[in-house]
């Protein structure tokens, strides 16, 4: 097996063509693909966001022999399709609300229908139609393809395996928590916003109940409870 196999061997990627998944269609992989050189802008910064937002490894890019990129995760543990398409469709959603769908494709889909077995080709590959292959390239130089996607001569694979050396695998765990955060929905700016009553902040029966009868912001019925309640610590007044 060569460096480069090992490598990708390692990451749970696809070799000589074979999808980097299992027959039982969990995965190991996930990737990201965008179709236009001009988009490598949002690719990049969806780089940054994984580190910096989620807290990730930062994944590998490959250029297309055509044109656009691919980004790649690696898991550490085999995950069901449908639980890798539902991160993928979450965190697209989140960050690459300026490309049009048409313009990427995730690897596995989000679905029920999600194919058990990622269409994920392998790189590097030759591209029968433009003559140019597809390759790993480091993430600094990425713009460097977007006005003319793909490597003229093959890339030497032995460098290629040296960038893949540096990807780091997504532990279980920090994919769940990842995962939990895409999709936990925050709270909308009318909860946020919403009134509380004064007496939230008091630890005393007494002046929590004497808070909410003076809070203009809670309800009449409140005010009424609170007073009521509060009636037997008060003296009757003399005749």
């Amino acid at each position: 097996m060569s460096k480069l196999d090992r490598e990708l061997q390692r990451l749970g990627w696809p070799i000589d063509g074979r999808p980097g998944s299992a027959a039982d269609g969990s995965t190991r992989c996930l990737a990201i693909d965008f179709a236009r050189s001009a988009d490598w802008p949002q690719a990049a910064a969806l780089c940054q966001a994984l580190a910096d937002d989620l807290d990730l490894p930062a994944p590998a890019v490959s250029v297309s022999g055509s044109a656009g990129y691919r980004l790649w995760l690696a898991l550490a543990e085999p995950t069901p399709a449908a639980e890798a398409g539902r991160f993928l469709a979450a965190l697209c959603g989140q960050y690459l609300a300026e490309v049009p769908a048409g313009h990427y494709r995730c690897h596995p889909a989000a679905g029920p229908t999600a194919a058990p077995r990622l269409a994920v080709e392998a790189v590097p590959a030759l591209d029968a139609v433009t003559g140019k292959w597809s390759a790993f390239i480091d993430p600094g130089l990425g713009e460097m393809f977007v006005a003319e996607a793909g490597l003229d001569m093959a890339p030497n694979f032995d460098r290629q395996a040296d960038l893949l050396a540096g990807i780091q695998l997504i532990a279980a765990a920090d994919f769940r928590r990842a995962l939990t955060t895409l999709t936990t929905p925050e709270p909308t700016a009318a909860a946020a916003a919403a009134p509380r009553h004064a007496g939230d902040r008091y630890a005393d029966p007494h002046s929590f109940l004497l808070a909410v009868i003076n809070d203009p912001t809670a309800s009449t019925a409140d005010r009424i409870a609170a007073a009521t309640a509060l009636l037997p610590y008060f003296a009757r007044p003399a005749r």
